[in-house]
């Protein structure tokens, strides 16, 4: 789900609205964000408590923050270094970027029994 919505909104940015790709980007990377944290929290990983939550967001926006650094700059490196069209690096970063997430949600952010405490 968080894909569509990333990928709907760097199409709207970058071929709607026109806005440079590394804009397209940025922008659509933070609205995902946004609706990611919901829907993993509540769905991905059935975390229902609320003990933790502003600091699971801190956590998660920080991640974030260095998420949206590897995405800019590997859409860098891919489209202007590599000259890989702009989709098919954002799939490539996406994929990467979601594994590593994955990993620090299943295990640090939203676990079954908290480390946030």
């Amino acid at each position: 789900m968080t894909a569509i919505v990333m990928f709907s909104s760097l199409f709207i940015f970058q071929e709607v609205l026109h806005l440079w790709y590394l804009a397209s980007s940025s922008i659509a990377f933070l609205i995902t964000v946004l609706f990611s944290f919901m829907t993993q929290k509540k769905w991905a990983f059935a975390d229902h408590e609320t003990v933790f939550l502003h600091r699971q967001f801190v956590m998660f926006v920080s991640l974030a923050v260095i998420n949206f650094f590897i995405n800019l700059f590997g859409m860098y490196v891919l489209v202007d270094i590599f000259s890989v069209w702009y989709v098919l690096s954002q799939i490539i970063i996406t994929g990467l970027i979601a594994s590593w997430d994955f990993l620090i949600y299943h295990f640090i952010l939203f676990p079954k029994k908290s480390f946030c405490k």
